[in-house]
C-alpha cells in the first residue's frame, strides 16, 4: 500500500477496509474564544496508544499552532488538559481537582480556583499535535 501510495495518491488508496483503521473526526478552531468549524480531519487509529480505548466523541479543535484531539465523553473530571467554557469564551486548560467540587483553573494567564459548576468541561484533551 505504501508504494500505490506514492504513486497514485492517498485517496485512491483507501478502500472500505482501511477506513476501518481512520478516524474521521470533526475540527474546529478556536478564534477569540468561540469555536468555528474548520472541516474534518483523518487519523490513523494507531495514533492513539496501544491498550487505551478509542475516543468516543472525537473532535480536533485548533488553537494557534496547535491541534487537540479532544473526547467529548467523559465521566469524571480529573487532573488533565480539557477544553473548557469559562464566561463564554472557549480554551484548553490544566484542571486540577481540589476538595469539595473544586478545580484549580491554569495554562492561560493567571491560575484561579472556582467551583467544578462555574465553569462548562466541553472535553478532554487526549493528545496534542504541534508544528
Amino acid at each position: 500500500a505504501f508504494i500505490a501510495t506514492m504513486i497514485i495518491g492517498f485517496e485512491d488508496v483507501v478502500d472500505d477496509d482501511d477506513e476501518l483503521d481512520i478516524l474521521k473526526i470533526p475540527r474546529s478552531k478556536i478564534v477569540d474564544g468561540q469555536l468555528y468549524d474548520a472541516g474534518m480531519l483523518m487519523l490513523d487509529k494507531v495514533t492513539f496508544l496501544p491498550g487505551k480505548p478509542l475516543p468516543q466523541q472525537p473532535i480536533c479543535v485548533l488553537d494557534g499552532f496547535v491541534q487537540y484531539i479532544i473526547d467529548q465523553s467523559y465521566s469524571e473530571v480529573y487532573d488533565d488538559e480539557w477544553l473548557v467554557e469559562i464566561e463564554g469564551k472557549t480554551s484548553v486548560r490544566t484542571l486540577t481537582r481540589i476538595p469539595v467540587r473544586k478545580v484549580r483553573v491554569s495554562g492561560v494567564g493567571m491560575a484561579f480556583d472556582c467551583s467544578i459548576d462555574e465553569i462548562k468541561v466541553l472535553g478532554r484533551v487526549l493528545l496534542r499535535i504541534t508544528q
